[in-house]
């Protein structure tokens, strides 16, 4: 999703989930498992190219997309 080239897309594939209130809720086994058995792919997922790709890119430019609206 997030233009990673690991084997991790989306949060739901290493125990993460968002609940129906919006809360993130994390099944720490799956994480664990996947991140011993994939560390490189949940770094890819997370940091991408540390710019444009990634999750944490992704959450910057939304987070920096909602600051940076007015209101009147």
């Amino acid at each position: 999703q997030y233009g990673v080239d690991g084997e991790i897309k989306r949060l739901n594939q290493m125990g993460i989930e968002m609940t129906r209130d919006g809360v993130l809720k994390l099944n720490e086994e799956k994480f664990n498992k996947v991140l011993v058995e994939r560390p490189e792919d949940v770094r890819k997922f997370f940091a991408g190219d540390g710019f444009k790709t990634g999750f944490i890119a992704a959450v910057r430019r939304e987070v920096a997309e909602l600051t940076s609206v007015g209101f009147s």
